[in-house]
């Protein structure tokens, strides 16, 4: 009787041995890091940046306000946060106006207004900025044309993003030029 129990015992042992050598070999198969945001983990595409609008209404004969209107779309599948907008406005190689919207953070102690997180494959819009141009020695060759309806603006500066993601960090600066309208 006791050999029976004995090679019992010894069966269901060496079963409960063969269950967790096959337990342990399935876990370690099988992959359980987070899953969350992986595509924004490999290197950001650039944000791409539009001027949705440039609005120019005078106020009086020496001063115009200007607001401005950007879009930016994200291409990433993950969210990447915009910073700041810093850009010029030019008309006939004559700077008419400078701009910024937003600002760049300076680390985890700096305040969150004023970025703006950009969902993947989506359009941030309407992001706007209010300015006054005054007229002065170095506009007045261009004056006249900056409430010409036929006239080209240039466009130039930097947009500042950061991407963020599964204890990763990356980011930079994006120079860019356009024309409106």
């Amino acid at each position: 009787m006791i050999d029976i129990f004995n090679k019992k015992f010894l069966i269901f042992i060496i079963g409960i041995v063969i269950i967790i050598i096959v337990a342990i070999s399935l876990l370690q198969s099988l992959d359980f890091r987070p899953q969350i945001n992986q595509g924004a983990i490999t290197e950001a595409r650039e944000l791409e940046i539009s001027l949705n609008n440039l609005s120019l209404t005078p106020i009086n004969d020496n001063e115009i306000k200007a607001q401005t209107t950007f879009n930016v779309y994200n291409p990433n599948k993950g969210t990447i946060i915009l910073e700041n907008i810093a850009y010029n406005i030019l008309l006939n190689n004559t700077r008419i106006l400078s701009g910024e919207i937003g600002h760049k953070t300076e680390g985890f102690v700096d305040t969150q207004e004023g970025i703006y997180p950009i969902i993947g494959n989506t359009t941030m819009t309407n992001l706007k900025d209010e300015k006054i141009i005054s007229k002065d020695n170095r506009i007045a060759p261009v004056w006249n044309k900056i409430l010409d309806n036929s006239s080209k603006f240039q466009i130039n500066g930097n947009f500042a993003y950061k991407q963020t993601s599964s204890f990763q960090g990356s980011g930079g600066e994006v120079d860019f030029q356009l024309i409106y309208p």
